[in-house]
């Protein structure tokens, strides 16, 4: 599938000089923005079985887990590319009308596959698949393998974005950009739009890059913001 990569320059926001005696200084933010279509879907797949007796629960749900990971494998999905968690257990108890805790209930075994499906063609028969044999909850997010290095592009991008746009500021003045003081990247950014159980966000593809069946995974973007205080100077 041919990758197709767009970047997308922006100053969302800026803040006025801040001048002072003691200090002659302007802080401005820059935000790069990057797009790229997905290379492969990230599974979580949540099998969850509950049982009065601890043992009963655990052989069911080690049944369930091996009958999906067989699934999985038939699928066309690399030994690499999957990976389960560990047994999670505990009891559950029933609760009165004030929200007290009664009589106990039962055990609840679970445990939750990681799967990285990289053949996109394949979406719809996977996720049908999942859903019809393994009776599991499924979510599943767009990914692509090249995040990593878009982020880098992005936040460089980002960083030239904040001193054009001081230096344009400051020429309007008559004054001149000094050495940088601070630097920071906004956190808590989200990577990449999310796509869970049948809802979708993502931006329209290129009609190259569709990919036939239900769902079309579109571009998830790279968002990365930087806040830059630099002098000023005369």
């Amino acid at each position: 599938m041919r990758i197709a990569i767009s970047v997308l320059a922006c100053a969302l926001l800026t803040v006025p000089a801040a001048l002072a005696e003691t200090e002659r200084s302007i802080a401005v933010t820059g935000t790069a923005v990057v797009q790229v279509v997905p290379d492969y879907v990230a599974w979580s797949i949540s099998i969850v079985d509950t049982h009065i007796e601890l043992l009963a629960a655990k052989r069911q749900n080690d049944g369930r887990v091996a009958a999906a990971m067989e699934l999985i494998k038939s699928l066309g999905t690399e030994p690499v590319d999957v990976q389960t968690s560990n047994v999670s257990v505990y009891k559950e108890f029933n609760h009165d009308e004030q929200g007290r805790q009664t009589t106990f209930k039962h055990h609840v075994v679970s445990r939750i596959i990681s799967v990285k499906q990289r053949d996109l063609k394949r979406f719809d028969e996977f996720f049908d698949a999942l859903v019809d044999k393994t009776q599991a909850d499924v979510n599943f997010n767009w990914q692509s393998s090249q995040l990593p290095d878009l982020r880098k592009e992005a936040r460089k991008r980002a960083v030239q974005i904040a001193k054009e746009k001081a230096e344009a500021m400051l020429s309007e003045l008559g004054a001149k950009l000094g050495p940088v003081m601070t630097v920071e990247e906004e956190s808590g950014k989200n990577p990449g739009f999310i796509a869970t159980n049948n809802s979708l966000m993502a931006a329209e593809s290129k009609p190259d890059d569709e990919i036939s069946g239900t769902f079309a995974p579109g571009a998830i973007e790279v968002r990365v913001s930087v806040n830059v205080k630099f002098g000023i100077v005369e």
